[in-house]
């Protein structure tokens, strides 16, 4: 998990909050410039950030998701690995 890499100079979109999960906020948005999608994963305790790369597969699924508590189960399973 880090920065954003897709772009020489990436711009983070928020585009929906998905909750928090085991002390970590997690936001899935895109890269402004070329829309790849990512989820910032991030803790306000520790300060510790930084960005995971979705999966088309994981967008579908987050965005089919209702919000919620069944919005918070994602998260819970660790950003990316939704569907691994």
């Amino acid at each position: 998990m880090g920065q954003l890499t897709c772009c020489k100079d990436s711009s983070w979109a928020h585009e929906r909050d998905l909750g928090h999960a085991e002390g970590f906020e997690y936001l899935l948005g895109k890269c402004r410039r070329c829309g790849v999608p990512w989820m910032n994963v991030f803790c306000v305790a520790t300060g510790i950030t930084g960005y995971e790369r979705a999966t088309p597969s994981d967008v579908e699924a987050i965005q089919s998701i209702p919000d919620g508590p069944e919005l918070k189960k994602p998260s819970e399973k660790g950003g990316g690995q939704l569907n691994r």
